[in-house]
C-alpha cells in the first residue's frame, strides 16, 4: 500500500500545482495596522520571521494530495479547513476548502499569516458549513480522517518518544514538532479516535496527540506567541518543513504500529473530610484574580486545584481556601448562586480520574512481579553459602592445578624438541551472588585460611585501601594467621604505614614522569643497572617488594595492570565486589582519518632525528646495521597497510565499523596483525632512569610524545585482531564519528581493560549485585560459570514501603548536570515562607519545591525515628543541596557510587533511599559495546529538532509480601547488553544502598524502616506501596522543633517569626501520623508497636498530643509531640517557653495530669477563687482583680488538680463571707503555714481558716 499511495500523492501534486507569483500576497497584505508585534516590524528585513510561500505551498499540496487518495471513492469527501487565530485577542475563523484546490488554500494562508494570524489546518475532512455558520466543527461533523499527527512539546518535557517514521514532519517552534502519520483508507471519526488513543499511549506525546478535531499549524507560516508567552521571552519564530516524504501506511499497518489497549477501569480516589492541611502552591493560584477574560480564571481555579490535590488536600480542605479568597479566580463561582463546592467536586473528579487513568497503583490492573519471589530463610542462606564457598578450592582451584602442572612438563618437553607449545590451560571462574549481611566475608576468612593450610598462594582484589584495611584486620585476627601473613599492595601514591607523612614512593616527581613517557616504573624510578634512587633503601616500595606474605590484598584497579615481578603468581583470586567500572573507558581514544598518514615510517624515523633521538635497539628499531633498503621496504608495506584501512574507513558511513566494510578492502586478521607488529619496531626507544634530572626526563617525555600517534594506530589494528578472532559482524568498540571541536572524521577505539594474563588464575567472584557470567567473561578472559544466587527474607523488624510518583528525577530535584548549582537552598528547612510564588506549571513540580518537600519527607521521619538513627541515601548533587539547607541531627547522609564496604550503619533504625542515580542512554551504549565487543541496539534517536534522547519506557511488577504485584512502569533500554550496564548503574546501587543497614538480621527487638522513594521494580518484596502525594508532609513537618509542632496560627507566628498567611500553611492537618483518622497520609508508613525509648534502632512511632495555654491567651493550644520531645511536664513546659510562646500557664500531655507552669498561682501552691484576693496573693501575676479575672475567664473553671487539699477562710467584718482556695501538701508542711501566707500576701489577719474535711480526688 505504501508505494502506490507514494505515487497518488506525487501524482496528484503535479496535477494541481499553479504557479503562484510572491508579489500576489506581499504588498499590500503587510503586518495589519493593529498588529501586536510592533517591535517586529523595527528589525531589519532580514531578522523579521518571514511567510515561506515555497513551504506552505509544498507542505499543502502534499496534503491535499494525501486526503484525495485517502478519500477516494467516497461520495462526499467533505471539505479540508484552515484555522486562523490572532493572539491576545478573540478573533479566530474557519475557512473551508474543497480537496485539490491548493492554489485558494495557500494565497489565504500566507495571506493571514501576514497578517498576524497563527494558521493551523486539520487532518480530517468535515461536512461543508451552512451559509452563517461558524467554529470547526465537532466530532460529529467530521466525515474522514485521512492522518494522526503527534504533539511533540520537547521544551515541556512532554517530548514523544517513537521510532516509527512519520509522514511529514513540521517543526512548530524551537524544541516542537508536529509529526504527521498519514493512513489511506481514511478512518471514520470513531475508529480513528480509538487509532488516536493508541498512538499517544505509544508515543507518550502532548494532550493534542492522536487528536481528531485538533488543528495544527502550517508548515512555512510565522508563529505569533500570545502576551503571556511574550512576556517570558518568546518571539515570532518560522515553522518550517522537516521531511514531508515519510512512508503513507494502510489502517491496518497504523494499527500494528499503534495497537489499541484498553484502559483498565479503575475506581477514581477523591480525599474527603475537612483536616485543615494548607498548601503554599493552590492558596497563591487562588489568590491570583481573573486578569483575563473568558475561560482563564477557571484554568486559573484548575491549576490550584492540581496543587491542591498534589499536596494531599481534599475537596473540603481545598473549598475553604477558595472562600478565604472571594476576589481571586473563585470570584465567578460565588457570583450569584454559591457554585464553589460543585465546582471543586468537578475539578478533583477530574484529576483524580486523570491519574488514574495513568495510575501505578494496587488498584491498576494484574501484572506480574519483575522479580520471581525465590527467597529462602536465613538458616538456609547460610547453609547454601557455606556450601557454594566450601566447593570452590576442590572444584576450581585443585584441578586447574593439576592441569597447569601437566602443562608446564609438557612445555618444557617441547621447548627441548624444538616443537609448538601445547595450549595453556584456561581458568575457570565461579560468581557467589547472597544477599548483604548473609555472612560472606566471614566464610571468605576461613576459605583463605583453608588454602594457606594448603600452601596456597592468595590474591584478594577489593574495591578500594579502606576496605582491604578492614579485611587484613579481619584476617590477622584469626588464630591461625599472623600480622606478616597478610599484606596490603600500595600504590605508589598512597601513604607508607610505617612512615608517617609519607608516601610509598618518596619521588612522585619521577614517578609521574615515568607514567607520563609509558616506561617501565621500576626501571625508571627505582634501579637500573648502577643507576639506584636515593631512597632505594629506605621507600616503601621497595619494603613492599621484598615481603613475602601468604595473602596479598590488592584494589580492583590493580588487576588491570600487570602484577609486580615480585609478587608470587597466584593459585586463585578472590574479587570482592565488580570491578566493571574499572574496566570500562569512561571517553574514546580518537584517532583522526589523517593520522594513518602521520604515522607513515618515514615520517616518523625524520621525527626522531628533529628530536635527537634516532633509534638505536636493534630489537626495536627498523634498521638493520646501514641496510636501508630493508627499512625503506618495511616503511612501503606498512604505508600501504595504513592506506588500505583508509580508504576502508572513507568508504563506510558513521557508526559501527563493521566486517563487511573491512573485508571488501581486503583487510583481514593477518593484515592487522602485521601491520601492529610492523608499528611496534617504529617505536622510538625512550629511557628513564634513576637520578634523571627534570630536564633530562622531559627530553624523554618529548620523545615519547612522538610515539604517540604510532601507538594508538597500533591500538587500532589490535582491536581489529580481536574484532576477526570474536567474529562478530560489526565492531562495538571501534566507531566512525565527527570530532565535535572541528567536525573531521574519526575512528574513535573505546577500549575495554582486561584482566592482566599475570593475574591469570581461577576467580571467586562475589557480590551481591553480580551481574551475569557474560558480562564477567570479556573482563576476565575465562568462562564463567552460571552465578549462584540467594535470596534472603529480611528480619521481622524490617518494614520496606516504596513510595511512587515521587518528582525524584534529576531533572524534577535540579540536580542534572547543568542544573545552577550556586542557587540557594539554605532556606529549604523554612517553614514555607509567605507562599507567594505561583507554581508556573499544571502538573509539574518546580526543582526547589520538590527538594523542599523530599527534607520535609526526612525531617518528619527522622522526628518519628528519634532518638535512633536515620540513613538518607541519594545522588551526590541533592546530598550536597540537603546538607546545605540542613538536616535534623539523627540524619546521616551518603551518595550512591560511595557505598562499597560500608558497615557503619547496621544498626540505623531507619533508611531513606531517594531516587535513584542513572546516566542517560549516550553514557552506558558505547560502554556496553566496548565491554561485549559487538555492535549494540541503542535507543531511538529523536527526530530534529535535537532532544535528548532517553530510554523507552516498560510495565514492570512490585513483588508484595502477599503474593500479589504492583503495577509500574519504569526505564529500561532494549538492548540487553546495555540494559545489564544501566540495571548495574541503577537499581544494583539502590540494592547496595539497602544493603548498608543489614536487614537480614533485624529482628523485633532491632527493628528498621525502608522508605523507597523510586518508580523501579526491585528484587525485594514490599510490605506497602503508597503514592508521594500521600506521604507529601505540608509546611508544617519543616517546623519541628524539640520535637514539637505547633498547631495555632498566633503560636506559629511566635516561635517562628512567620506571617499570619504563612502561619495558616503551617498549620498542621487535623491529625498527625498515629492519630485517627487518617488525614495524614503518612499513616500508612507508620509501623508499630514501638517502644518508649532505647537504643538505636527504636522504631518509628507515632507522635503523641498535648494541649496547653499560654499566659494571656483566650484559647487553648495543641501541639504534637514526637518522641524528641521531652517526656517530664517541666521539661516540656522549658522547651515551649524556649520557643518563644512566653510564660505557660499549665499544660498536659496525653490525657495525663495537669502541670501548672511557673510563675502561675498553681506553681506557687495556692489557689484562691477570689480574684481580689488572688491579685493580692500574686500580685507579682496579677496587677489588679480585673486581670485575675480576665485571666480566670481566659482559662475557663478554675482547674482542680488531683490530691490538691481544699480549704476556706473569712476576712476580719462582720459581713464577710467565707471565701474558698486549694492548696498543695507538697508545697506546704501543715495548714498553719498555708494560713501565715495568705495573710502575708493579703496584709491582713485572718479571722477563721478551716481545712475541708473531704479532699478532692
Amino acid at each position: 500500500m505504501e508505494e502506490p499511495a507514494k505515487r497518488a500523492l506525487h501524482g496528484l501534486s503535479e496535477s494541481v500545482a499553479v504557479a503562484v507569483d510572491a508579489s500576489e500576497y506581499s504588498p499590500e497584505l503587510g503586518a495589519r495596522q493593529d498588529q501586536p508585534f510592533a517591535d517586529i516590524g523595527e528589525k531589519p528585513a532580514a531578522e523579521r520571521p518571514q511567510v515561506d510561500l515555497g513551504q506552505v505551498r509544498t507542505f499543502l499540496e502534499r496534503l491535499h494530495a494525501l486526503a484525495a487518495t485517502a478519500t477516494a471513492g467516497l461520495q462526499d469527501p467533505g471539505q479540508l479547513q484552515l484555522f486562523l487565530n490572532y493572539p491576545d485577542r478573540n478573533d479566530s475563523r474557519t475557512e473551508q476548502f474543497a480537496i485539490g484546490d491548493v492554489d485558494h488554500m495557500v494565497g489565504e494562508a500566507v495571506r493571514q499569516s501576514n497578517a498576524g494570524f497563527n494558521v493551523y489546518v486539520e487532518a480530517r475532512t468535515v461536512r461543508k458549513r451552512a451559509r452563517g455558520e461558524r467554529g470547526r466543527g465537532t466530532e460529529a461533523d467530521t466525515v474522514a480522517v485521512f492522518a494522526l499527527v503527534v504533539d511533540d512539546d520537547a521544551d515541556k518535557g512532554k517530548g514523544a518518544n517513537t521510532a516509527v517514521e512519520p509522514s511529514f514532519a513540521v517543526e512548530s517552534s524551537p524544541g516542537n514538532t508536529h509529526r504527521w502519520y498519514g493512513f489511506v483508507p481514511a478512518l471514520s471519526g470513531a475508529a480513528a479516535k480509538e487509532l488516536g488513543l493508541a498512538l499517544r499511549a505509544e508515543t507518550g506525546g502532548d494532550s493534542d496527540t492522536g487528536v481528531i478535531t485538533q488543528p495544527y499549524r502550517v508548515a512555512g507560516t510565522v508563529n505569533y506567541p500570545t502576551k503571556a508567552k511574550r512576556a517570558r521571552g518568546r518571539v515570532p519564530v518560522d515553522t518550517k518543513s522537516l521531511a514531508l516524504d515519510g512512508p503513507v501506511r494502510s489502517t491496518d499497518e497504523m494499527r500494528t504500529a499503534f495497537p489499541y489497549v484498553a484502559p483498565p477501569k479503575v475506581e477514581t480516589e477523591i480525599p474527603e473530610g475537612l483536616t485543615g492541611q494548607a498548601s503554599e502552591g493552590a492558596e497563591a493560584l487562588l489568590a491570583v484574580p481573573e486578569g483575563r477574560p473568558g475561560l482563564d480564571r477557571s484554568a486559573q481555579f484548575h491549576r490550584a486545584a492540581w496543587a491542591a490535590y498534589h499536596d494531599g488536600l481534599t475537596v473540603e480542605d481545598f473549598e475553604e481556601m477558595a472562600r478565604r479568597h472571594p476576589e481571586g479566580c473563585a470570584a465567578k463561582f460565588l457570583t450569584g448562586k454559591d457554585r464553589l463546592r460543585v465546582e471543586a467536586k468537578r475539578s478533583y473528579a477530574s484529576i483524580a480520574a486523570a491519574i488514574a487513568a495513568r495510575s501505578v497503583g494496587p488498584e491498576a490492573e494484574p501484572v506480574e512481579p519483575t522479580y520471581p519471589d525465590r527467597r529462602v530463610s536465613l538458616e538456609e542462606g547460610e547453609v547454601r553459602l557455606r556450601e557454594m564457598v566450601g566447593s570452590f578450592l576442590p572444584e576450581y582451584v585443585l584441578p586447574y592445578r593439576v592441569e597447569l602442572a601437566a602443562w608446564q612438563a609438557q612445555a618444557e618437553d617441547a621447548k627441548q624438541r624444538g616443537a609448538p607449545l601445547p595450549p595453556k590451560p584456561t581458568p575457570r571462574a565461579f560468581v557467589i551472588k547472597s544477599s548483604t549481611g548473609l555472612g560472606k566475608t566471614r566464610q571468605i576468612e576461613a576459605l583463605i585460611e583453608k588454602s594457606i593450610e594448603e600452601g596456597l598462594t592468595t590474591v584478594y582484589a577489593g574495591p578500594h585501601h579502606d576496605g582491604l584495611k578492614e579485611m587484613k584486620s579481619r584476617l590477622t585476627a584469626r588464630p591461625t594467621l599472623f600480622v606478616e601473613d597478610v599484606e596490603i599492595w600500595r600504590g605508589r601514591k598512597q601513604p607508607d604505614p610505617e612512615a608517617p607523612g609519607q608516601t610509598m614512593c618518596r619521588d612522585l616527581h619521577a614517578y609521574s614522569d615515568a607514567v607520563t613517557a609509558g616506561v617501565d616504573l621500576y626501571e625508571a624510578t627505582c634501579r637500573y643497572g648502577e643507576f639506584r634512587c636515593e631512597f632505594f633503601k629506605v621507600c616503601g616500595t621497595q619494603r613492599q617488594r621484598a615481603a613475602k606474605p601468604k595473602v596479598w590484598l590488592v584494589t580492583h584497579a590493580s588487576l588491570f595492570s600487570p602484577r609486580p615481578v615480585s609478587m608470587a603468581p597466584p593459585d586463585f583470586l578472590i574479587i570482592d565486589e565488580s570491578p566493571l567500572s574499572n574496566a570500562l573507558p569512561s571517553r574514546p581514544v580518537d584517532v583522526a582519518f589523517d593520522a594513518f598518514d602521520e604515522v607513515d615510517p618515514a615520517k616518523v624515523e625524520a621525527a626522531f632525528v628533529t628530536l635527537g633521538r634516532v633509534p638505536v635497539d636493534p630489537d626495536r628499531t627498523l634498521f638493520r646495521g646501514n641496510d636501508q633498503s630493508w627499512f625503506k621496504y618495511k616503511a612501503a608495506v606498512m604505508k600501504g597497510y595504513n592506506d588500505q584501512l583508509y580508504r576502508a574507513l572513507r568508504s563506510s558511513g558513521d557508526g559501527e565499523l563493521t566486517r563487511s566494510v573491512l573485508e571488501e578492502a581486503g583487510i583481514d586478521i593477518r593484515m592487522a596483525q602485521a601491520a601492529r607488529k610492523g608499528l611496534e619496531l617504529t617505536l622510538c626507544s625512550v629511557r628513564i632512569v634513576p637520578g634523571m634530572t627534570a630536564r633530562e626526563r622531559l627530553v624523554q617525555i618529548a620523545a615519547a610524545r612522538a610515539n604517540r600517534p604510532a601507538k594508538n594506530v597500533m591500538m587500532i589494528w589490535r582491536e581489529m585482531e580481536r574484532f576477526f578472532q570474536e567474529g562478530h559482524a560489526g565492531s562495538g568498540r571501534l566507531i566512525i564519528g565527527r570530532d565535535e571541536a572541528t567536525g573531521a572524521r574519526v575512528l574513535a577505539l573505546w577500549p575495554l581493560s582486561r584482566l592482566s594474563e599475570g593475574w591469570r588464575a581461577p576467580i571467586l567472584f562475589s557480590d551481591a549485585t553480580a551481574p551475569p557470567g557474560a558480562a564477567l567473561e570479556p573482563l576476565f578472559g575465562m568462562p564463567v560459570d552460571k552465578a549462584a544466587e540467594i535470596e534472603v527474607r529480611f528480619g521481622e523488624g524490617v518494614t520496606v514501603t516504596q513510595i511512587l510518583g515521587a518528582p525524584v528525577t534529576a531533572t524534577k530535584l535540579g540536580t542534572t548536570e547543568d542544573a545552577d548549582d550556586d542557587e540557594d537552598d539554605g532556606r529549604l528547612s523554612g517553614g514555607g515562607g509567605d507562599g507567594d510564588e505561583a507554581d508556573e506549571k499544571l502538573e509539574g513540580e518546580d526543582p526547589k519545591r520538590s527538594r523542599r518537600d523530599v527534607l520535609r519527607y526526612i525531617q518528619v521521619r527522622a522526628a518519628m525515628a528519634a532518638p535512633g538513627q536515620v540513613g538518607v541515601i541519594c545522588t551526590k548533587k541533592l546530598r550536597r543541596k540537603l546538607e546545605t539547607a540542613g538536616l535534623p541531627r539523627n540524619v546521616d547522609i551518603l551518595h550512591f557510587g560511595a557505598l562499597a564496604g560500608l558497615d557503619g550503619w547496621k544498626d540505623h533504625c531507619g533508611a531513606i533511599i531517594i531516587g535513584r542515580q542513572m546516566p542517560g542512554p549516550l553514557a552506558f551504549e558505547p560502554q556496553a559495546g566496548a565491554l561485549f565487543g559487538a555492535a549494540i541496539r541503542r535507543c531511538p534517536p529523536p527526530l530534529p529538532p535535537a532532544r535528548m534522547t532517553w530510554y523507552p519506557r516498560v510495565l514492570g511488577g512490585l513483588r508484595m509480601a502477599d503474593g500479589s504485584a504492583v503495577r509500574v512502569e519504569h526505564e529500561r533500554h532494549p538492548d540487553p547488553w546495555v540494559e545489564v550496564l544501566r540495571w548495574q548503574g541503577c537499581e544494583a546501587q539502590i540494592l547496595q544502598a539497602i544493603g548498608r543497614f543489614r536487614l537480614l538480621r533485624r529482628e523485633a527487638d532491632r527493628p528498621c524502616f525502608v522508605d523507597l522513594i523510586s518508580d523501579f521494580p526491585l528484587p525485594l518484596t514490599l510490605d506497602r506501596v503508597v503514592r508521594w502525594r500521600k506521604v507529601k508532609p505540608g509546611a508544617w513537618a519543616g517546623l519541628i522543633r524539640g520535637g514539637i509542632v505547633l498547631t495555632r496560627e498566633a503560636d506559629l507566628m511566635a516561635a517562628h517569626g512567620l506571617s499570619r498567611k504563612a502561619a495558616r500553611l503551617a498549620v498542621p492537618p487535623a491529625t498527625l501520623p498515629g492519630h485517627e483518622p487518617p488525614a495524614s497520609a503518612l499513616t500508612p508508613i507508620r509501623v508499630e508497636p514501638y517502644r518508649e525509648r532505647g537504643p538505636p534502632g527504636g522504631d518509628v512511632r507515632a507522635p503523641r498530643r498535648a494541649v496547653f495555654k499560654r499566659r494571656g491567651a483566650g484559647e487553648v493550644s495543641a501541639a504534637y509531640l514526637f518522641p524528641e520531645a521531652p517526656s517530664a511536664p517541666g521539661d516540656l513546659l522549658a522547651v515551649l517557653e524556649a520557643l518563644r510562646l512566653g510564660p505557660i500557664e499549665w499544660i498536659e500531655a496525653d490525657g495525663g495530669p495537669r502541670v501548672s507552669g511557673p510563675g502561675t498561682p498553681e506553681a506557687i501552691g495556692i489557689v484562691l477563687d477570689s480574684h481580689e484576693d488572688t491579685a493580692k496573693l500574686h500580685s507579682e501575676i496579677y496587677r489588679t482583680a480585673k486581670a485575675a479575672e480576665r485571666a480566670r475567664a481566659k482559662t475557663g473553671a478554675a482547674p482542680k488538680p488531683v490530691g490538691w487539699v481544699p480549704f476556706r477562710y473569712k476576712h476580719a467584718g462582720a459581713r464577710q463571707k467565707w471565701r474558698t482556695g486549694r492548696y498543695n501538701p507538697a508545697e506546704f508542711d501543715d495548714h498553719a503555714h498555708v494560713r501565715a501566707r495568705i495573710e502575708l500576701g493579703l496584709e491582713l489577719e485572718l479571722v477563721a481558716f478551716e481545712v475541708v474535711e473531704q479532699p478532692d480526688i
